[in-house]
């Protein structure tokens, strides 16, 4: 009797191993299922041939960069090998690594584009958010097809700090040895920051004056003035870099901003005196006139 009870005790205890075996291959198969359900293979834009993923197209939202770095992995669909010798762009503010590239039938070569994000149009002056497109177009040594191809990377851009102005002009206000001529800008800060800095490339021939207009430091006034006993005469151009300290101490760049003007003297000298060439007025007669 007991020799009976023992085996069914192990006879139960195998069948319900095996059955929580069973079922436990079968929930992973079924999750396996569904995660592959879940994560479709991703799609790719196709252009002659060669192929990108979409998803690297699509930045979504970043932070203003003038060095925006992203890799694409261009993929050679097909059998022979595709030679690209050069990319045109739809804007200056692109960059690409390599300029050519030879990529052979089935496999993939990546292409390294560098984008910057601080450009912007005159409407887009003091948004803190916009969109930001540029399509990307590659040539190869492969008849050309009538119909403008392209890639198209998109997003948008979200700046921590924004300027009221795209570029600084002084003209001709500036001369030597006059008091100095001052230029205001007003400058928006979009996220809680302890303060915001202005870095000039050339700081011996323009200071820079940061005052917060409001308690939360959300409002700037920038006051550019050249050194007019430092610049040479004539014109003169430097890049001030605007960034944004964070209450942690974190320093991120901001916007930059063109300066630019005429240095002028202090004295303008004139000629003392004025030749004029001779010149015959009226009729002349036959007769001598006494």
């Amino acid at each position: 009797m007991k020799h009976r009870l023992s085996l069914f005790i192990l006879a139960f205890f195998a069948l319900s191993f095996a059955g929580a075996y069973y079922l436990g291959g079968l929930g992973r198969m079924e999750s396996s299922a569904d995660e592959s359900a879940h994560y479709p293979p991703p799609k790719y834009d196709i252009l002659g041939g060669l192929a990108v993923e979409a998803s690297l197209l699509d930045l979504g939202d970043v932070w203003e960069d003038s060095e925006y770095a992203l890799e694409l992995p261009l993929r050679n669909q097909t059998g022979q090998e595709i030679r690209v010798t050069e990319f045109a762009a739809s804007c200056g503010c692109v960059s690409l690594r390599p300029e050519t590239l030879t990529i052979p039938p089935k496999d993939s070569k990546p292409l390294q584009v560098t984008l910057d994000l601080t450009k912007r149009q005159q409407s887009e002056v003091g948004r803190d958010v916009r969109p930001f497109v540029v399509d990307l177009s590659p040539r190869t040594s492969e008849k050309a097809d009538s119909r403008p191809q392209s890639w198209r990377i998109q997003g948008r851009v979200k700046s921590r700090v924004t300027l009221d102005t795209l570029a600084l002009h002084f003209g001709e206000k500036v001369v030597q040895g006059e008091p100095p001529v001052s230029r205001k800008v007003f400058a928006s800060v979009h996220v809680p920051a302890r303060a915001i800095e202005v870095r000039v490339d050339k700081p011996e021939v323009m200071a820079v004056r940061a005052v917060a207009l409001n308690e939360d430091k959300s409002r700037y006034q920038l006051e550019f003035t050249p050194n007019a006993d430092v610049l040479p005469l004539g014109p003169f151009k430097t890049t001030a870099t605007v960034q944004v300290v964070t209450a942690e101490g974190e320093t991120f760049r901001g916007p930059s901003l063109p300066v630019e003007g005429i240095v002028q003297p202090e004295i303008r000298l004139f000629p003392a005196q004025l030749l004029l060439g001779s010149r015959p007025h009226g009729k002349r007669t036959s007769k001598p006139i006494y």
